[in-house]
């Protein structure tokens, strides 16, 4: 078998040859990669190269729909090849292989026979224990119609594609390459001055060959080079196709036939009579209504009503309805069904970020304010003592809808106000007797509150006290809720010992701990004070994040009264009330003072019921369960573990003080919500984003009280652009707000 001849062969070293039929048939570059293909079209060989294409990796698929890859080669000779000659009965259940196949790996080489046995079994390395003997003669078998594989050794390994009819044949070589075929003695010469010596030879110019070619190389810089003028045949053909595109230009340029490379002053025009060319024109029917009209352009786009002849004998023509017609039509006789509150009540109930309000029983449609009507209803309509606000939004986007939707339940609560639990609900239908009165204006059908406050944050709302605007914010649609962080927890070290100061704050550090180290009480009760000082502008309510959530004790070289000055100070710090998470004070003993259990060991049972005696350490978190006075340095800390700390010991501590934190969050949304269950966690959790319930009542409540200290905004008010996360608020602080430092 031999590859096609030069004949076959284009420019650059590539093979192009093809089926009779016009079918791609081979396509080889000169760097070896490229495929072959049966005449069917599939892929029958997939070459890429790997490096300058003296090393392919080769794929061999069968001719079949799923395109079964039959063989695959790489760099190495790691691989495989299968005799696929039958059908697919030579695969059993589980897509096991059963046949002729030739298995090559890193070390070793499998055949098999027909029947999927194993024939023969060789190692590469000759020398290596148990290493077989390669076979004797070439592994030689068709791998369908078209492909034939032959194994030599590993350098020579070939698979032949062939298309008798045809007269193609091509083989890819997928032996073993190296960069580097001969060693340096084959390259080299006795020397003759010095026995024993081997001289490498390298041919080198000499001076006058040297002085020629960079004196040809200054000649050609010196004239018009050409191709002509190239010795390499490549290059040289690769510049005459070049020269050939270049003439042809200038010849255009020369002779006036090239296009404008820049656009004049009718381009547009020229582009939109060449448009409207090549649309089809409307066949003009004679019944049309209007003037015809005068641009070509203009019937493109004219989707007018048009008439028709009526009735014979009845003189009249019946006017057919156009577009916008119809629909008007179709909407007034067939109206939108109103939502009952079961399903505005679910919206968004399945998504993952947007939670459903579950308490909000009332909703209220709002009032339609139209520009007619805007002026008259923040200043005639609404009360003298009412807060007037306008709800801007559009009803194409669903933020507008939420937005929309979490008005009319804060208007079904002010409404509701006055309606005690356990009563039945007492809806005030006057809306002149309310605080607060709500209106929305559809932003698509005017531009007027653009014009007059630059509105274009949207939705949005504004708030007008007798007449005049008092405030107007960016809504942030429905609540998202902020999950609890999982950060690990702010550690202080008092730790007098040296050597088991490196080792915990090594793992401290790997871990991504913040912690702080002491030596002594006094340096601890610093760093307490200096952390609490540092957030002591946030409030009250924030000194949870600027306390120690751990502090872990030395059991032997610190002393019980240390600990209480400690735990003293640092229990003054991290705020007050029910938001106040404990401190959890955890004791170090050192490792072979209680003696370590067998896993599995239960920490939430009794180590008597798991079968151990009292006091007995967990080996992969190191907390001692049933630990004594003596372990707790006298009770002054709540657990005790044993060194060394590892990442177990902490990933416990850490779970611990998640769970007071959770604890104290509890507590804060117990005591906001006054024990109602059903009142969402966004609404009295501090920590959300977005607009609820209860954020937009507030926001009214100041901006009444604004309006009645005649705290109106400027008659140049601008809004202009606000982003929603000005209304985040994350533990009482609003985002976007300054931070107010008490002097």
């Amino acid at each position: 078998m031999s590859n096609p001849t030069k004949d076959k062969t284009k420019e650059f070293g590539c093979i192009d040859v093809s089926y009779s039929s016009g079918q791609k048939a081979l396509f080889i570059n000169k760097d070896n990669s490229g495929f072959a293909y049966y005449e069917s079209g599939n892929v029958a060989v997939c070459v890429s190269s790997l490096i300058n294409g003296y090393q392919v990796k080769s794929f061999f698929y069968a001719d079949d729909p799923k395109k079964t890859l039959i063989g695959t080669i790489d760099e190495h000779v790691n691989g495989f090849a299968l005799d696929f000659t039958g059908d697919e009965e030579k695969y059993e259940k589980g897509n096991q292989f059963k046949g002729r196949k030739l298995v090559m790996t890193k070390t070793s080489a499998i055949f098999t026979d027909v029947d999927g046995n194993i024939t023969k079994e060789w190692k590469w390395n000759p020398n290596a224990q148990d290493a077989g003997t390669p076979p004797d003669k070439p592994i030689e078998f068709n791998m369908n119609e078209q492909l034939k594989f032959k194994f030599v050794d590993r350098k020579r390994v070939f698979v032949y594609f062939r298309a008798p009819s045809e007269g193609l044949q091509y083989a890819f070589d997928c032996g073993e390459k190296f960069r580097r075929t001969k060693t340096y003695i084959e390259n080299g010469q006795r020397s003759k001055i010095v026995k024993g010596k081997i001289d490498l030879v390298v041919k080198t110019p000499s001076l006058i060959e040297r002085f020629d070619e960079e004196e040809r190389l200054n000649q050609l810089n010196k004239t018009n080079v050409g191709s002509k003028d190239i010795t390499n045949p490549e290059i040289a053909q690769a510049m005459k196709a070049q020269e050939d595109i270049t003439n042809e230009y200038m010849d255009r340029i020369i002779n006036h036939k090239y296009v404008n490379p820049y656009m004049d002053g009718r381009w547009r025009t020229d582009a939109i009579q060449l448009t409207v060319n090549e649309v089809p024109k409307l066949v003009e029917t004679g019944t049309e209504i209007g003037p015809k009209p005068t641009n070509a352009a203009a019937g493109i786009f004219c989707l007018a009503s048009t008439k028709r002849a009526g009735k014979a004998g009845t003189g009249k023509a019946i006017v057919d309805e156009g577009e916008l017609e119809t629909k008007a039509r179709l909407v007034k006789e067939n109206p939108k069904l109103p939502r009952p509150f079961v399903l505005r009540a679910a919206s968004g109930r399945y998504s993952r970020d947007m939670p459903v309000e579950v308490d909000l029983d009332i909703s209220i449609p709002l009032e339609v304010v139209t520009p007619k009507t805007f002026t008259s209803y923040i200043s005639e309509i609404a009360g003298a003592d009412q807060l007037c606000v306008i709800l801007c939004s559009r009803a194409d986007t669903q933020e507008h809808v939420w937005a929309e939707q979490l008005m009319e339940y804060v208007l079904g609560a002010i409404c509701t106000a006055g309606t005690r639990k356990g009563k039945r609900v007492r809806i005030e239908k006057d809306l002149s007797k309310i605080l607060y009165r709500i209106g929305k204006f559809d932003m698509t059908q005017s531009r007027l509150l653009v014009k007059r406050y630059n509105v274009k944050s949207l939705p949005c709302y504004l708030a007008f006290y007798n007449g005049k605007l008092v405030s107007c914010k960016a809504m942030g649609q429905k609540a998202i809720k902020l999950t609890k962080s999982d950060d690990n927890p702010r550690t202080l070290l008092y730790e007098p010992n040296f050597a088991d100061q490196i080792k915990t704050e090594k793992i401290l550090k790997k871990l991504r701990y913040e912690w702080d180290l002491c030596i002594t009480s006094a340096a601890g009760v610093a760093h307490a004070k200096r952390l609490a000082d540092s957030g002591k502008h946030l409030g009250a309510d924030r000194q949870d994040e600027y306390a120690y959530s751990l502090v872990m004790v030395n059991n032997e070289m610190i002393g019980v009264e240390d600990v209480k000055t400690l735990k003293k100070f640092v229990s003054r710090t991290g705020g007050s009330g029910p938001s106040k998470a404990s401190t959890l004070f955890c004791s170090m003993v050192k490792m072979g003072t209680v003696p370590l259990a067998k896993l599995p060991l239960d920490l939430n049972e009794e180590p008597e019921k798991q079968g151990y005696i009292p006091p007995i350490a967990c080996p992969r978190t190191g907390i001692i369960l049933g630990a004594g006075n003596e372990h707790l340095c006298n009770g002054t800390c709540s657990v005790a573990v044993v060194k060394d700390i590892r990442r177990g010991t902490l990933d416990a501590m850490n779970s611990q003080v998640q769970a007071l934190k959770q604890a104290a969050m509890d507590a804060v949304v117990a005591s906001r919500s006054k024990g109602d269950g059903n009142v969402p966690r966004e609404e009295v959790d501090g920590r959300h984003m977005g607009h609820t319930k209860t954020d937009l009542l507030q926001e009214f409540a100041a901006a009444l009280a604004k309006g009645r200290r005649g705290q109106f905004q400027k008659k140049n008010f601008n809004y202009g652009i606000n982003l929603t996360t000005s209304t985040t608020n994350f533990r009482g602080q609003v985002l976007g707000e300054p931070i107010k430092i008490d002097d």
